[in-house]
């Protein structure tokens, strides 16, 4: 089940494994960290894909770039719980809160071009169609970043 609201995704993955193999399996192959900067730093020399915080039944991981900077990595926090036999993996993707900020404020800002272009009665021209351009893109562009990411996510889990 995926719900997207505003550049935050949730979703569910059961597995019917216990609980201590998935943590066992998170343990080995995501890269330990402390915290998570703004941005999605390169590290061409780890054979790990994903780097994190591992509590318990919680869990915070992203994905490790091997090559340039990306802030708009998604952050996944996630909880373990146990049913009958199984696993279930709930998790949340977001940006950073940076990155939110950043869209809101850009998306507010092409929002206010807009609509002074419309007022002013200067609807037809190139600034107009370039502003709604920007618009659609501070919306599209992120969104299709975070499900890319969240394959990859899947895709990793997905090896357990």
């Amino acid at each position: 089940m995926i719900d997207l609201y505003f550049f935050r995704t949730k979703f569910k993955i059961s597995r019917k494994r216990k609980p201590t193999e998935f943590r066992h399996y998170l343990k080995s192959n995501v890269l330990r960290t402390k915290d998570f900067g703004l941005f999605g730093i390169r590290k061409p020399k780890t054979k790990f894909e994903f780097e994190g915080i591992i509590e318990g039944d919680k869990f915070m991981i992203r994905r490790i770039l091997k090559n340039g900077a990306n802030s708009f990595i998604p952050i996944i926090e996630g909880k373990i719980t146990e049913n009958e036999n199984s696993v279930k993996i709930e998790m949340e993707a977001k940006f950073h809160r940076f990155v939110h900020v950043f869209l809101l404020f850009f998306l507010c800002f092409n929002l206010l071009i807009f609509i002074l272009l419309f007022v002013s009665g200067n609807f037809f021209n190139l600034i107009t169609v370039i502003s709604l351009l920007l618009i659609f893109g501070s919306i599209i562009l992120p969104a299709i970043a975070l499900k890319y990411e969240i394959r990859k996510l899947i895709s990793f889990i997905s090896r357990y």
